[in-house]
């Protein structure tokens, strides 16, 4: 089960390929225990001749006019096999399966570098390949569809040598879908070995058995996990790797993890630190937002995070709430769905938000300056406003309010978001009175639902933000009118 993999950021040399070439080709890292110097090109070029091959890269990587096609040289990839493949394979097997791969990427159009390391603790394949068809004569590019071709290849060549391939997608978590830089978390995914598989496993199971996040947090650090907070998101880290939460899923967000903890629905306020009254190990007492310091709350530590000159509560939404005065006496209980009003802001809404025809999209684009790029991207932005029309109208198709809408899908996200809330607080059977077997379907079933619900949670998030667009629109339209 080869696993392929772009390096960097993007999988392209941009400046540094002597060094790129010199760091693959060391000696040091590509002598097999036999001896051999594990490094191929399809230059005929003295293997360890680092010059002389980044010198003929440079010229590939040019266009016959000897200009930079563009500043990408040579495209990096990585090719690794598991601990179970590795030990049929000698290095030299494993240096063969990389050639083979690299000349199948290419089709012969293009040169490449295959050099196998051997130096650590798994055996892998560095492959160059130059930014410059020699057939075309022009840049290479390439796109998902090419990537899922050469997935395809990599696999053709470990089954054609007796080596296991990805299975089909395992149902439940899975890693991003369509991400080729996470291609060997989704192998290690269907070997049940995936790094944020096991993080969830361990956070789910923990979570079951305590109450406060500082509890949970202590208990996490016995499997070496440490949480960081840094404005809305949890980083975890594990094994040595940084995590953030959007990567494990929708059910592992600072909300659903308090909503977890606290066996309900919460939901968060933010708090600058200039509104706290008081604090100590056990309590934090702030000012209400609006109330001029005369409304006070209690809220305990255990249901905040603090991150430099801001906290943030996770407050339970049905519990009844004791707000205080100045001198401490009653003033009066809210729920904590009434405590939303302090701490949501009123966004000032468009004058205008009716879009009814492309009369209104016409004059909503030309509200904007018409510079050069402007005018390019103007077309764009019509399909956007378009877009957002048939949402308007699939929402509210009597009167087309924009705003209406948006509160409309507002509502929708926010009802998705507490049922996955429900879900996520909800303990699944124990682990010592279930069999492993149930206890596995009790995970699979819970985490399809959650699935599911993030999935609806991402495009109703792509329609708020879609409409969130149009109504800036909708604003420099009104202040356009007015100003004229």
């Amino acid at each position: 089960m080869a696993v392929l993999e772009y390096a960097g950021k993007d999988g392209w040399i941009h400046s540094t390929l002597k060094k790129a070439i010199q760091y693959i080709q060391d000696p040091a890292k590509t002598t097999s225990p036999e001896g051999n110097l594990l490094i191929s090109n399809s230059m005929l070029i003295k293997p360890n001749a680092d010059d002389e091959t980044a010198f003929f890269f440079e010229r590939f990587s040019r266009n016959p006019r000897n200009r930079k096609s563009n500043n990408r040289l040579a495209a990096h990839f990585v090719q690794s096999f598991p601990e179970e493949d590795e030990k049929k394979l000698t290095p030299e097997q494993v240096h063969e399966l990389g050639v083979q791969l690299a000349e199948k990427m290419t089709g012969g159009s293009k040169h490449f570098i295959v050099a196998t390391h051997v130096s650590q603790a798994h055996i892998h394949n560095h492959i160059l390949i130059v930014n410059h068809d020699e057939i075309t004569g022009r840049a290479w590019k390439w796109n998902q569809r090419d990537l899922k071709a050469w997935r395809d290849m990599n696999d053709r060549i470990s089954l054609e040598n007796s080596l296991s391939v990805l299975p089909p997608a395992k149902i439940g978590y899975e890693p991003e879908k369509n991400s080729w830089k996470n291609i060997g978390e989704r192998y290690a995914f269907a070997n049940g070995q995936s790094r944020l598989e096991q993080l969830r496993m361990i956070i789910d199971t923990t979570a079951m058995n305590t109450s406060t996040f500082t509890e949970l947090r202590k208990q996490l650090t016995k499997h070496n996990i440490q949480i960081q907070n840094r404005g809305k998101h949890f980083t975890y880290i594990y094994k040595g790797v940084k995590i953030r939460d959007n990567r494990l899923g929708e059910a592992f967000t600072p909300q659903n993890l308090f909503a977890r903890l606290q066996k309900t629905t919460v939901f968060e306020i933010t708090i600058n630190k200039r509104l706290i009254i008081n604090k100590n190990k056990d309590t934090v007492t702030v000012a209400l937002p609006g109330t001029h310091g005369n409304l006070r709350l209690t809220i305990p530590q255990t249901q905040t995070v603090s991150d430099g000159t801001t906290l943030r509560a996770y407050i339970a939404i049905h519990r009844e709430l004791i707000l205080l005065t100045k001198t401490g006496q009653l003033d009066h209980k809210i729920t904590g769905e009434e405590l939303q009003n302090y701490f949501t802001p009123t966004h000032e809404r468009a004058s205008i938000t009716r879009v009814n025809n492309d009369d209104d999209i016409q004059e909503i684009m030309q509200a904007t300056s018409h510079t050069a790029q402007q005018e390019i991207s103007m077309q764009k932005q019509i399909d956007e406003v378009r877009q957002a029309l048939a949402i308007i109208t699939a929402y509210d198709p009597q009167t087309q309010h924009l705003s209406v809408a948006q509160s409309m899908i507002q509502r929708e996200l926010t009802t998705y978001q507490q049922q996955l809330m429900k879900i996520v607080v909800q303990e699944t059977i124990p682990l010592n009175q279930a069999s492993p077997e149930d206890q596995a379907q009790a995970w699979d079933e819970k985490n399809q639902k959650i699935t599911a619900l993030e999935n609806k949670i991402q495009e109703d998030q792509k329609r708020l933000q879609l409409l969130n667009n149009v109504a800036k629109h909708v604003q420099e339209r009104n202040n356009h009118r007015r100003n004229r």
